[in-house]
């Protein structure tokens, strides 16, 4: 981008864009660019705003989004799909976060990525120095970029993928073990009805024979332990993180283990939880 032809502003946080004509031409975490040109408009957006955005406009801002954050493939872009309803990835900085609360538990390690989407979680442990990672999605469409990520990446001999029901048994009889690190991130929907939320937390439940001894699970949902019961048998937890409004996600380990490390991370706000 020649800097003649734009100019720049600088945020600490939030995501900049700019827009003109009702589209959002451009956007990044922490700066954006207007072309001097063109007479748009300089625009915030927060994880916490009330703006709708078309497909088109969250699509532009996954394109910056959407990366691996450090390690060998460090600032390497992941393609993601046009549509923007068909993923639902960790944002940036939350996604920071989740991994300072893993230090320790990566390099090395064995990790399985269930609903793994184009591999954002999978690729950045593998980015990370894991030993084997197992990253399982049912969509044709999104693993089949999930798939060109891994090939573009070149990581072949450590990242294994799956194309696959995340919650059926396949998952569990290809994945690497001891796992040290499980991430489920289902559809929110999923979370939210009884019946498929219990076909979530029963996956929890035969994966626990699988976890190494100090092994965390990291599970997404959008309700949390003060709302309904998602104790499950076999671990302890969950311990509630919260980063940031709507951002928490919930974290298990093997039953009569603390189900955390003791990470300061001045991004979240933990909330002990007994899983009631």
């Amino acid at each position: 981008m020649d800097p003649e032809d734009h100019r720049w502003w600088g945020r600490q946080r939030g995501l900049w864009g700019y827009q003109q004509g009702g589209h959002l031409m451009g956007a990044k975490p922490g700066k954006a660019a207007i072309p001097s040109n063109s007479g748009g408009k300089l625009i915030e957006f927060r994880s916490h705003g009330s703006l709708a955005l078309t497909g088109l406009q969250v699509r532009a801002m996954l394109s910056w989004m959407i990366r691996i954050i450090t390690g060998h493939y460090r600032s390497r872009r992941l393609k993601t799909p046009a549509d923007a309803d068909t993923t639902r990835p960790y944002a940036h900085r939350v996604k920071e976060s989740v991994f300072n609360v893993l230090r320790g538990h990566i390099e090395d390690a064995n990790v399985l990525d269930l609903f793994a989407g184009v591999g954002s979680m999978g690729l950045e442990s593998v980015s990370r120095g894991a030993a084997n990672v197992l990253m399982v999605e049912q969509d044709r469409k999104i693993f089949g970029l999930l798939k060109e990520n891994v090939d573009e990446l070149g990581c072949q001999d450590r990242a294994d993928i799956l194309c696959g029901d995340a919650l059926g048994s396949v998952a569990i009889l290809r994945s690497p073990r001891p796992l040290s690190v499980v991430f489920i991130d289902p559809p929110f929907k999923l979370m939210e009805q009884e019946g498929t939320r219990q076909r979530v937390l029963s996956q929890m439940q035969r994966l626990a024979p699988l976890l190494a001894e100090d092994a965390l699970i990291v599970l997404r949902s959008p309700l949390g332990p003060d709302e309904i019961d998602l104790a499950v048998e076999g671990l302890a937890g969950p311990e509630v993180r919260t980063f940031r409004r709507h951002h928490e996600v919930l974290l298990y380990g093997p039953e009569g283990t603390s189900s955390t490390t003791e990470v300061d991370d001045p991004e979240s706000e933990s909330e002990a939880s007994d899983g009631a």
